[in-house]
């Protein structure tokens, strides 16, 4: 929908009672009503009169130079008054040697014209220009200074740099607060430029928040105040309410003719009014609403307008959803053409114009057309998607995502069903790395970086961020009705610094670079005799919607032209299959030895594997619970047996790809925990606990009714495990330290954190993964807490490990909170730097699971760990059992003291396993690279 913000335009040069006797005030009035042509009309008359008395020399005779220029440029009269605003900056500079502060307004008026044009860099300077003229002047706290740095808000958000317009808008209101109650209109006015921000962004309740708050600061009779209620309605429309958004709407369009007035509010109204018919398929209600928001915008802003550009567009999609094919496409390359001729090349109108087309050209079989209005819209999207990385927080991040992914899930389904061009595919593709990457992002190369500048104001601010997000990670334990205000304030300070390294950090640049890699750059890294799947889930499109998940795979070969895509299932196939396994050895040596799975993933793929030697495979959805390497290829071989099969986290990952290899060196350190006393915590730890006071309560009781786990039980096997790698370890030269015991706790894994040890984390305990609480709770299982605490929608708060003293706590409800509770979740986890660690191991039963969201990955403890700066984890997909678990880990270690790679020492060790047992002690873990 269209969201029309209020551009400040102050003309503070002539707020005096003596100027508006000499026409200034009419000229205001009319310019305020939105009545342009008034403005000109007027304006022509009091300059000609001036000229034919020569008082060219009048401060009047300036102002009316400005509206007569800008009476041009709000009816998009872009020459004219572009001639007029330089003659009226020009006649300006005649004043500066009285008084500089003249040529303000002036300028910026001129910086206007140019961000009309889409000139941006030229407007950016000019209000730059009057910014610092301003602020020299009077300072930063007036309003003056506020409605320039708004409008070069709009030009920051428009180039996109989201970070930098945020801070502006945020700076104003900033500004706001500190002036006197005096200014509560334009303050009013400023958060509903705010909140108008973050609507175009997706932000829908941080723009609620902030128009609510606007609506008691502007009087109901004024015309802003229907700005006001339009924008507002457009945020309740995308939050749902689709109901009040109509009475929102209808009330501005009826308030608008009652007046006769205000004809930018009212024509932006009926446009948001004839899209909400739309989208509920009024079709008959619709029409003649965007046919007169059609014909008021071209009588106003002329028919070549972006004005008229926008309810053009809406006309086109209304005429493809009522079957008029031929008007649709007249009005889609028309209001293209406008887009074009007005500059608009990057913004949400072009994208969803050329999407548009070309979701008629596939209607027409038009399919080379439709490829190239598709690669278009891809390669906005690939920009947009690298601008959000220097302004989003994670939580952002995920929102953006949810909202914005829709069209390349759709593109997808595009090239899954009509024959669409290599150059689409290509595109495509380098989103899907980029999607990816987005997902995985390193929180401790960003601390290195900034460590890097040497900045200690960054340095500090990322410690104190650290620092709040741990803090954070403890409060969000705790049910909602037990967080106080502290929590909230603290979760909103911890995003603002979040946001203020992510704009100020040049690791941001780096991330970028490396976010910005492309299919020739993978492309160089492979051998002839490689390949890289890249598979990707999606939302299907076919025409409308579906609840359909589809798979296909991305296949890069070392010669190909451009990636192949190949169509592979639909997810309830997959689906099926899995839902009949349990975790008995029965069952899993039936699903890896049957070619059930195989013929869904590799099967499609065959001709593609044809003298290929090393396969590097992306998962994306359920094909992250898939042991790929142990499913079955040709006659008794599995793939990982026919192939070097590699797991990796994103194609571009292999562009800095080398295989692990133990190496004797002086930091390369062995740490193993096991043998853990579950009951227990050593002194230390427990006195902590003890001294620890807090009107919080035990935040896992309901997780522990849910799971039916009581208490955990000693995992006898692991004593065994720890002891043989410590044997096998020292025989050959490294250092290795066992902990465990009462010793093998939470705070000593915490304590890792930034260190330059372990190379080697070997983790041989309970770990855990609880479902969706929304799906347990349909299954009216028991809570002992329930009316207390609700599990967390976070699935890095439902994944987690367990280490020493858990039953003292995990059993019983407590009425203090502590320090080592004994359960360390993913969230603690990815907040951690244990970027020297190489490898972990997560030796214990699931540690691979967790939610599952399509090509962004497993929310769990692999992401915590790759988060935390983990280079390699090996994890398990399903309950492992303990003797045998020790016997892989003996063979394995052994493999990598002898040389082998981790890779090759996990296979080598699994295929020995089944040829000893079956395929379930080769399925049984993975490795990440």
């Amino acid at each position: 929908m269209t969201i029309r913000k209020l551009l400040l335009i102050f003309l503070f040069i002539w707020q005096t009672p003596v100027f508006c006797q000499n026409g200034i005030e009419s000229l205001n009035l009319y310019y305020f009503k939105g009545q342009y042509q008034k403005v000109i009309d007027l304006s022509d008359k009091l300059i000609a009169s001036h000229e034919l008395n020569t008082q060219m020399d009048s401060l009047y005779y300036l102002g009316y130079l400005a509206f007569n220029g800008l009476g041009y440029l709000e009816l998009e009269q872009l020459n004219k008054a572009e001639k007029q605003l330089e003659f009226t900056l020009q006649k300006a500079q005649d004043f500066t040697q009285i008084h500089r502060v003249v040529v303000i307004q002036p300028t910026s008026n001129l910086a206007l014209l140019y961000y009309k044009k889409g000139e941006f860099e030229k407007a950016e300077k000019l209000f730059l220009e009057a910014l610092t003229i301003q602020e020299e002047e009077y300072g930063k706290n007036n309003l003056g200074y506020t409605a320039i740095l708004g409008n070069l808000a709009e030009i920051y958000f428009d180039i996109g740099e989201l970070g930098q317009a945020e801070k502006s808008y945020l700076e104003i209101i900033g500004i706001h607060k500190l002036l006197s109650n005096d200014n509560g209109y334009e303050y009013g006015l400023a958060l509903n430029n705010l909140g108008s921000f973050y609507l175009n962004i997706g932000q829908y309740q941080k723009a609620y928040d902030s128009f609510v708050e606007a609506f008691p600061l502007i009087p109901t009779e004024h015309p802003n105040y229907l700005l006001l209620l339009n924008n507002y309605a457009m945020c309740l429309d995308n939050l749902g309410n689709k109901v009040e958004a109509e009475k929102c709407y209808v009330h501005v369009i009826k308030k608008c003719e009652e007046v006769g007035d205000f004809s930018e509010i009212y024509t932006t109204a009926l446009n948001n009014l004839g899209q909400l018919y739309f989208e509920e398929k009024h079709y008959e209600e619709a029409l003649p609403i965007l046919l007169a928001a059609l014909k008021v915008k071209k009588n106003i802003y002329g028919a070549s307008s972006l004005n008229y550009a926008i309810t053009l567009g809406n006309l086109g999609l209304l005429y493809i959803e009522t079957n008029q094919i031929e008007k649709a496409e007249i009005t889609y390359l028309k209001t293209l053409t406008i887009l074009e001729d007005n500059n608009q090349l990057d913004g949400k109108y072009y994208k969803s114009t050329v999407n548009n087309l070309a979701l008629l050209y596939i209607e027409m079989k038009q399919y080379e057309k439709a490829s190239f209005y598709l690669q278009n819209s891809a390669l906005v999207d690939h920009e947009n998607y690298l601008e959000v990385l220097t302004f989003l927080s994670q939580d952002e991040l995920a929102l953006f995502k949810k909202i914005n992914l829709n069209p390349h899930y759709s593109t997808l389904s595009f090239m899954r069903d009509y024959p669409l061009s290599d150059s689409l595919k290509l595109s495509s593709y380098q989103n899907e790395i980029l999607i990816k990457n987005l997902s995985l992002r390193n929180q401790q190369r960003i601390k290195n970086n900034i460590l890097k500048t040497k900045d200690t104001v960054l340095i500090n601010s990322y410690s104190q961020f650290i620092k709040q997000k741990k803090q954070l990670a403890q409060w969000e334990k705790l049910p909602l009705s037990d967080r106080s205000q502290v929590y909230e304030q603290l979760d909103i300070d911890t995003e603002k610094l979040e946001k203020y390294l992510s704009r100020n950090s040049s690791e941001f640049e780096t991330s970028e670079n490396v976010l910005s890699i492309n299919f020739n750059q993978v492309q160089e890294k492979l051998k002839s005799n490689e390949l890289i799947i890249d598979l990707v889930a999606f939302n299907y499109y076919d025409k409308k919607w579906t609840d359909s998940i589809k798979y296909s795979a991305f296949i890069i070969g070392k010669n190909y032209n451009s990636p192949k895509y190949i169509p592979l299932f639909e997810q309830q196939q997959l689906d099926s299959l899995l839902n009949q396994t349990n975790v008995h050895e029965a069952s899993i040596n039936k699903l890896y030895t049957g070619q059930a799975i195989s013929d869904l993933f590799i099967a499609p793929l065959s001709k593609e594997l044809e003298r290929i030697t090393t396969i590097y495979i992306v998962p994306s959805g359920l094909g992250h619970q898939i042991d790929f390497a142990a499913l079955p290829f040709s006659g008794n071989k599995t793939l990982g047996e026919a192939f070097k099969v590699h797991l990796l986290g994103s194609s571009s990952s292999l562009i800095n790809y080398e295989s692990t290899v133990f190496k004797l060196q002086k930091d390369l350190e062995l740490l193993l925990y096991g043998d853990i006393d579950y009951d227990k915590q050593s002194a230390i730890s427990a006195e902590e606990n003890d001294i620890v006071n807090s009107e919080v309560a035990d935040d896992f009781m309901e997780l522990v009714s849910r799971s039916g786990i009581n208490t955990w039980g000693y995992l006898a096997g692991t004593e065994k495990e720890v002891s043989i790698i410590k044997k096998q370890s020292d025989a050959n030269g490294y250092a290795t330290r066992i902990i465990n015991g009462t010793q093998a706790t939470k705070s000593s894994i915490l304590q890792l954190d930034g260190k330059t040890t372990p190379y080697v984390l070997h983790l041989a305990t309970h770990g855990y993964f609880f479902e969706n609480p929304k799906i347990l709770e349909d299954n009216n299982l028991e809570t002992t807490k329930s009316s207390y605490y609700k599990a967390s929608e976070d699935p890095m708060l439902r994944s987690g490990l367990i280490f020493a003293g858990v039953n003292t706590y995990w059993g019983e409800p407590i009425e203090s909170s502590v320090i080592d509770d004994g359960v360390l979740t993913a969230k603690e986890i990815s907040n951690l730097d244990l970027s020297s660690c190489q490898l972990v191991v997560l030796s214990a039963c699931e540690t691979g699971l967790g939610d599952i969201n399509g090509s962004e990955g497993v929310f769990g403890l692999q992401r915590a760990f790759k988060m935390a700066g983990v280079k390699n984890i090996i994890m398990s997909l399903w309950k492992v059992p303990d003797e045998q678990t020790a016997e892989l880990f003996e063979l394995f270690y052994g493999y990598c003291f002898q040389g082998e790679s981790i890779h090759e020492a996990l296979r080598m060790a699994q295929a020995e396993m089944k040829l000893k047992y079956s395929p379930y002690y080769w399925a049984g873990f993975v490795l990440l690279e």
